[in-house]
């Protein structure tokens, strides 16, 4: 006679999934790499690396000559975004009132 499993023994049964859930779903998730570089592919045949540059150099006239569009998307490419910071504060900007109070329960 079969030994019932304690609570400490649990008995691992295989996964079924139900149908449409779990599991990898079509169209969904990372592009496959075969994808992103047929991608590429097609990028480098139709954008050639003289246009790419020209480009970069649009870029880099228009942030020279004052476009905060162009300066921010250069900035970012370049040294990357800066880290979000949030600054919390109590009501009219002043501190945050905390107040603990401690509990004796006769230990």
């Amino acid at each position: 006679m079969a030994k019932a499993p304690t609570p400490k023994e649990k008995v691992k049964k295989p996964f079924k999934p139900r149908a449409g859930f779990g599991g990898p779903q079509p169209n969904s998730g990372r592009k496959s790499k075969a994808e992103m570089m047929g991608l590429l592919a097609l990028l480098d045949k139709c954008w050639s690396a003289p246009d790419r540059e020209n480009c970069v150099l649009h870029l880099a006239e228009l942030a020279n000559s004052g476009d905060m569009d162009a300066i921010k998307l250069l900035f970012n490419y370049t040294f990357g975004k800066p880290k979000e910071t949030r600054e919390v504060s109590g009501p009219g900007g002043g501190e945050i009132a905390v107040t603990v109070r401690y509990v004796n329960r006769g230990i």
